[in-house]
């Protein structure tokens, strides 16, 4: 077989084997294989990249009553966690470096008023310690439900957190 011919069968093969994966993926978007992940316990308890404390199980089954179920094939603000938590789950979290997962040296979280605790946690384990800023206003957040209630989550799911309030708007002109 030529080289040209060759080209032709892969390129043809791309085709079906696409066709395929399509038909067989079809109805698993990440929200729910995440929650049928994130639900089995043993699977979170014998997790192959670390062990899971019981604080971080508890954090990675609570947001999933809360997420609606998807009615499309793209990604919303609340289904963030649960395709981190499953990344972590499956290939760690951090950086690769050659075959090496480091942590990333800093993570900024903007508008960090409409993520779930549960993210924090994750981008934690991300960053070197310490390393985490997120900036947000909890008066602004665009979905209440979807984010914390007060800071004093984001502490309870660091387990640390220095948190600052800016006394001066630096939005508006006087």
């Amino acid at each position: 077989m030529t080289d040209e011919e060759e080209a032709v069968v892969l390129q043809q093969l791309n085709v079906e084997v696409s066709r395929l994966i399509g038909r067989v993926f079809a109805g698993m978007l990440p929200v729910t294989e995440a929650r049928r992940l994130l639900q089995d316990e043993t699977f979170l308890r014998h997790a192959p990249q670390t062990h899971l404390p019981d604080a971080m199980i508890q954090l990675l089954s609570d947001p999933l009553a809360s997420v609606a179920k998807p009615r499309r094939s793209f990604a919303d603000v609340t289904e963030l966690p649960l395709m981190l938590s499953v990344a972590g789950l499956l290939d760690g979290l951090g950086k690769r470096n050659g075959y090496a997962l480091e942590p990333y040296d800093h993570i900024l979280l903007d508008e960090a008023q409409d993520f779930a605790p549960l993210l924090y946690a994750l981008l934690q384990r991300a960053a070197r310690p310490g390393h985490l800023s997120a900036l947000g206003d909890l008066n602004q957040g665009l979905h209440g439900y979807k984010g914390p209630n007060a800071w004093a989550d984001v502490q309870g799911a660091l387990g640390w957190a220095d948190v600052r309030t800016l006394s001066r708007t630096y939005r508006s002109t006087r």
